[in-house]
């Protein structure tokens, strides 16, 4: 038996017994033959802790949860760029409406205005969006990275604990199924994430 099916009986059979009402004596009474709920699983939790069972099935949840750390699932609709592309990405927004500051209730910016970020900030540094599985694509990072050192990995696929050990570079991978590259609209890699004057520069490049 699964140590979380022990474990949801036993809280079943805890709060069910926590809640049962006395009615008092109702009949004849004989005492009860039967081990009972409570204190059979206690006694099968105690067997299996003996035989090693339980210490087992937590090393490898706790293996099932690195493995997802280190390998994290793939990020869909990613594919291999088969030609050179670039595009653009414009970051204007608007608001829909008045942006207030809670605490003072004055409007810091009005429904309707727009506004670029690069207005007020700008990329320091390029992104390079590959899967490393690929090692064409790990190969053709490297070289990037070579020419550019400040430039960051980020990864659609691929160990990134083990890229970034190899590499003594910190590398980080594209979270919640792909974030970043669903907002910018990134399905071929490897690609380039820069700034170019008010707009976000996005070059997929053949491994």
């Amino acid at each position: 038996m699964r140590i979380h099916a022990l474990l949801a009986t036993l809280i079943f059979a805890t709060s069910t017994h926590c809640a049962a009402q006395s009615l008092g004596v109702q009949g004849k009474v004989w005492d009860i033959a039967e081990e009972d709920a409570i204190s059979r699983m206690q006694r099968l939790l105690g067997e299996m802790t003996k035989r090693g069972e339980i210490r087992a099935l937590q090393e490898k949840h706790r293996d099932a949860v690195l493995n997802t750390i280190q390998h994290p699932k793939p990020v869909s609709g990613i594919s291999t760029a088969v030609t050179n592309r670039i595009w653009y990405f414009d970051p204007t927004v608007s608001f829909a409406q008045n942006i207030v500051d809670e605490s003072t209730g004055k409007v810091i910016w009005p429904k309707g205005k727009t506004i670029n970020p690069f207005d007020y900030q700008t990329m320091n540094r390029r992104y390079l969006f590959i899967d490393a599985r690929d090692e064409r694509q790990v190969t053709w990072a490297r070289a990037q990275l070579s020419k550019h050192p400040a430039d960051t990995t980020i990864l659609v696929g691929g160990d990134w604990i083990a890229l970034s050990k190899k590499w003594g570079k910190h590398v980080f991978y594209d979270q919640m199924d792909g974030m970043l590259t669903k907002h910018f609209g990134i399905k071929k890699v490897p690609a380039i994430l820069s700034q170019d004057k008010r707009r976000v520069k996005i070059e997929e490049n053949v491994p």
